[in-house]
């Protein structure tokens, strides 16, 4: 089975779109002046990964560090408040909304990612997990907690296979199943063949004057 390197996905989507992005900028910016113009950018388009990561780099680059607006810091505060007091993953997902409006008013700032990614792990969102990861890392967190974010990662690309497996058996027992349409010969209670019809999930068949219907586990 192939394993797929998330890693070396993520760093090419985030960096093939670095020279485009940078063509929307005048040259003659400061490094703080396009960081606020990428951050900008990004307000207008959340979903463009590329420019995030610019963004979290950007900021990373910067001394001193862009401030961490004052808006952002109580929702970034209920999130890992929601998340410490979770006992569901439906819990988790509540953090997670407060996460997800953290960051978009400070899309750099890394701590966000990394209790964004423990809630998304906790919710079997293992590759918005990693994602999350892989931008926390962009905002380097220094040495130790690089190479702790990054030991998470091989984590959760095990269990990414892991899941990848599971499903495969599980489509190929639902495979098995379907194979139960067809006629079956009555043999207790009725006497010659019957017709059942199954799509893997469900089974249903018709026995003289009763129907048959049943759910599998």
């Amino acid at each position: 089975m192939k394993k797929t390197n998330l890693s070396m996905v993520l760093f090419a989507c985030f960096f093939a779109a670095f020279p485009l992005a940078a063509q929307t900028q005048s040259p003659s910016l400061s490094p703080r002046e396009a960081f606020k113009q990428s951050l900008a950018q990004l307000q207008q388009n959340f979903s463009a990964d590329a420019l995030r990561a610019k963004v979290i780099q950007s900021a990373a680059s910067l001394d001193p560090a862009p401030a961490i607006p004052d808006d952002s810091r109580p929702f970034f505060i209920e999130g890992m408040t929601l998340h410490q007091e979770a006992k569901s993953p439906d819990d988790e997902k509540i953090a997670l909304d407060s996460f997800a409006k953290a960051l978009q008013i400070a899309p750099w700032w890394g701590d966000i990612y990394l209790g964004q990614s423990v809630s998304q792990e906790l919710t079997g969102q293992f590759q918005a997990a990693e994602k999350s990861l892989h931008f926390y890392l962009l905002s380097n967190p220094g040495e130790a907690k690089s190479r702790s974010a990054q030991d998470h990662i091989y984590v959760l690309e095990a269990k990414m296979q892991k899941a990848h497996v599971a499903v495969e058996a599980s489509q190929e027992q639902v495979e098995k199943r379907k194979n139960l349409t067809g006629w079956w010969q009555c043999k207790t209670g009725c006497a010659g063949y019957k017709w059942f019809q199954s799509d893997g999930t469900d089974i249903k068949g018709q026995v003289d004057t009763w129907s048959f219907e049943g759910h599998f586990d």
